[in-house]
């Protein structure tokens, strides 16, 4: 046991010192049946990506919703003080870096639920879309193709209801979230956490330059590497969210050989 212990300790210091951020992002595109949302979890640059489907011609594709910040320096306050700023002020290393684990926190904010509406329901998904190599073969790939991910929230029943495919999708993590309709409750509020560890060896080498110029992390990671969180909704929770009424905190963790914890 010390034994393992201190080969796992030289393999760690092999990708430096373990850094920490917490993120966060509301949205201000909500998602519905025909337009969910997707970011990659194992995206930790500042300003991460936050894509919404679209369907243009009978051809899917995304468009960029928002990003993720990080809680910046707040003026009232002197410098010296803010912890929590320092530590938001750690890089993630764009030649590699180790994504040691994430937590996302949501909170789902409902108004105008005392009605007779069916529930709303939204679905959180964790997946990796598996290499396709045969050419000319069905497209799934993500964020290019997120509009094909439409009616993932749909009913059962419902003959336009979407479905994963074992062949082309590695499900990591689904969870539906039910909120009904209650004749005596106008607002609802409904949180939960996902904590997501990595693999011992998932490790992230985008090797992003300058040159060319706009490299961005979902072209400089093979697909198969990537880790998606997909929101899909219902129209009825489409509805009634609030202003601000879906919204994901991230709490990261990682090594890389550029820097230290905050």
């Amino acid at each position: 046991m010390t034994l393992s212990r201190q080969v796992k300790n030289l393999q760690n210091q092999r990708f430096g010192e373990l850094q920490t951020c917490v993120d966060s992002w509301a949205a201000i595109e909500y998602p519905i049946k025909a337009a969910p949302l997707c970011f990659a979890i194992n995206d930790f640059y500042a300003g991460t990506p936050v894509y919404r489907g679209t369907l243009v011609g009978g051809v899917p594709g995304f468009s960029l919703s928002s990003h993720f910040s990080r809680t910046p320096y707040m003026p009232d306050m002197n410098d010296n003080f803010e912890w929590a700023a320092r530590m938001n002020g750690d890089e993630v290393s764009t030649i590699e870096y180790k994504p040691v684990s994430t937590k996302l926190d949501f909170e789902l904010r409902f108004n105008s639920m005392n009605s007779i509406d069916y529930p709303a329901e939204v679905r959180v998904t964790l997946l990796r879309v598996k290499p396709i190599t045969l050419e000319g073969s069905i497209d799934c790939s993500l964020p290019t193709r997120l509009g094909a991910y439409r009616s993932l929230c749909s009913d059962p029943t419902d003959p336009t209801t979407n479905y994963f495919s074992k062949r082309l999708h590695e499900v990591l993590y689904d969870r539906r979230i039910i909120i009904p309709t209650d004749l005596d409750r106008q607002k609802r509020l409904y949180t939960f956490s996902i904590p997501y560890t990595f693999k011992k060896g998932h490790v992230i080498k985008p090797d992003q330059t300058n040159h060319p110029s706009g490299q961005l992390f979902v072209q400089n990671v093979p697909q198969n590497e990537i880790v998606w969180c997909l929101i899909s909704a219902n129209t009825e929770a489409h509805n009634h969210f609030e202003t601000n009424g879906l919204r994901i905190r991230r709490q990261l963790k990682w090594r890389d050989r550029h820097g230290v914890e905050g």
